[in-house]
C-alpha cells in the first residue's frame, strides 16, 4: 500500500519554462538599457557590452527552451537522469530553495560531479510539482535533523 503517493517515483519531464524565458528577457533588456544609457563609457566599450548582452541572452534562451534532460526521483533519494546519451543515477546533496513558483537543489552523481536543478513551476503538472516540493521539503527537514526518522 502506497502512502499518499510517496512510493510513486517523480517523474520530471520538464517543458521549456516561459516564466523563465520572460525573467531572462527582462533582465538581459534592463542590462541593455543600462548599458546604453551609462555616461562616461566610450562607444566602442557601449557597442561590446550590447553583444555580449546579445550572446547571453541567446545562449540562455537556447538553454531553456532545448535539450531538457528526464528526472526521475525515487523515495530513497536517488536521481536517474535520463538523456539521450543514456542513464545515470544521481544523489540529492542539498535543496537550496522550494517556493510555489520555483525549486531548486543541488544533486552529485558517483564521479562526485555537482550539478544545480532548477525547476519552474510551469514545467511539469502541477500535480507533479506539488508532489516535488512536498519531497524536497521533507529532504529539508530530514537534512536539519540528522539521526531523527519524519
Amino acid at each position: 500500500m502506497s502512502s499518499n503517493g510517496f512510493e510513486i517515483p517523480i517523474r520530471l519531464d520538464r517543458k521549456p519554462s516561459y516564466y523563465q524565458l520572460g525573467f531572462s528577457v527582462i533582465t538581459h533588456c534592463l542590462a541593455l538599457v543600462a548599458s546604453i544609457y551609462s555616461s562616461g563609457l566610450p562607444l566602442i566599450v557601449k557597442l561590446v557590452l550590447i553583444i555580449l548582452i546579445g550572446i547571453s541572452f541567446v545562449y540562455q534562451a537556447r538553454a531553456i527552451i532545448t535539450n531538457l534532460p528526464v528526472w526521475v526521483c525515487y523515495k530513497n533519494g536517488e536521481w536517474l537522469l535520463q538523456s539521450e546519451s543514456g542513464s545515470e543515477v544521481w544523489q540529492l546533496v542539498a535543496v537550496q530553495s522550494v517556493t510555489p513558483w520555483f525549486a531548486t537543489f543541488q544533486l552529485r552523481n558517483s564521479a562526485n560531479r555537482k550539478i544545480d536543478v532548477l525547476v519552474v513551476r510551469d514545467q511539469v503538472d502541477d500535480q507533479t510539482y506539488r508532489r516535488l516540493r512536498v519531497y524536497l521539503k521533507l529532504a529539508q527537514v530530514e537534512a536539519a535533523i540528522p539521526g531523527d526518522t519524519i
